[in-house]
């Protein structure tokens, strides 16, 4: 049997302080990628002069001019030969067993759309934070499950997965109407064509650090992605009639709550005419506009309903055993 080739590919843009590592951990796995090329996406701080050390161990590429970050991912995977890729973020790592297990599960699940590992989050020093094991899916997921499991946030993680090259080509990669939720959008957008198969082993780190200025910024960004995702996408999923307007109320709830919860620390988000129209035509969407009014004059966290409730403390439950 002929084994399908996967490739790594790493698209950086001035991570000078970490690239050396997540390359060095790409070339240490126990079985080798079939290329790993990295995008150097005209850094200014050293990061290309870095990468230097590395070059007669993989392919090392710039793109005619800088690009914008989803760009950059889509260019990266465009000049890959491999039938399934990886991509990994310039401050991530891979554990040394990544590409093996990737590779074992594409033999036996040939037709996969993806594969995705457990990962790990860790901090700017590289110390583990903690560990995410996705023990709400199955091992192997088929459609339309792999969506459902998905509409109220991603079960798959940038640093730990794998895809179909030619499935990206189908959905026309990764989507650059988002500002930060694109790599939950193409996910959305693979699960219709194949299984998505879980390893159910932490193989990759993904680097998490506070900075306080870049989540101001963020904020805004979190609600424009999440406004168009609830009145455009949502709506647009292959939904079963008898179900659909239902389903799509209750999960507008959900993240319309959250997103409230999340905003009631950016007041100057809040303040803006455009945002407060995006969240009254979510409010009325959900039908919370009453509890939206209420929030907008006193901003204090909205109370999760019952479901959500049992929900957090089963979370909170297998934490402490997995503890």
């Amino acid at each position: 049997m002929t084994l399908a080739r996967l490739a790594l590919g790493i698209p950086v843009y001035n991570q000078v302080a970490t690239i050396a590592q997540t390359v060095a951990a790409a070339l240490a796995q126990t079985e080798h990628f079939d290329e790993i090329i990295v995008v150097e996406n005209h850094s200014t701080d050293g990061t290309a002069e870095r990468l230097q050390a590395f070059a007669d161990k993989i392919h090392i590429i710039s793109p005619p001019n800088h690009l914008n970050m989803v760009d950059n991912w889509n260019y990266c995977i465009s000049q890959m030969n491999a039938e399934w890729f990886s991509l990994l973020s310039g401050d991530d790592l891979l554990k040394p067993e990544f590409a093996a297990a990737v590779r074992k599960a594409i033999t036996a699940q040939p037709a996969a759309a993806l594969i995705r590992t457990d990962w790990d989050v860790i901090d700017g020093d590289g110390t583990v934070r903690s560990v995410h094991r996705q023990l709400s899916v199955s091992q192997v997921t088929a459609p339309p499950k792999t969506w459902q499991e998905q509409l109220q946030g991603p079960k798959v993680s940038f640093a730990a997965f794998a895809a179909r090259r030619e499935l990206w080509e189908t959905v026309g990669g990764f989507p650059t109407d988002f500002y930060l939720f694109q790599d939950w959008m193409f996910w959305l957008k693979l699960a219709p064509y194949g299984s998505f198969v879980r390893v159910p082993i932490s193989l990759a780190q993904y680097r998490s650090q506070e900075r306080p200025k870049l989540e101001q910024q963020r904020a805004r960004l979190r609600l424009f992605d999440e406004y168009r995702y609830l009145m455009d996408v949502l709506p647009d999923l292959p939904w079963q009639v008898t179900s659909r307007d239902r389903k799509i109320k209750a999960i507008r709830h959900h993240r319309l709550t959250d997103l409230l919860n999340y905003l009631a620390q950016y007041s100057e988000v809040t303040q803006d005419a455009d945002c407060c129209k995006k969240l009254a035509t979510l409010a009325a969407a959900a039908e919370m506009t009453p509890t939206f009014d209420a929030w907008c004059v006193n901003h204090k966290p909205i109370a999760p309903s019952r479901s959500q409730m049992i929900l957090l403390k089963f979370k909170n439950f297998v934490r402490q055993v997995l503890a």
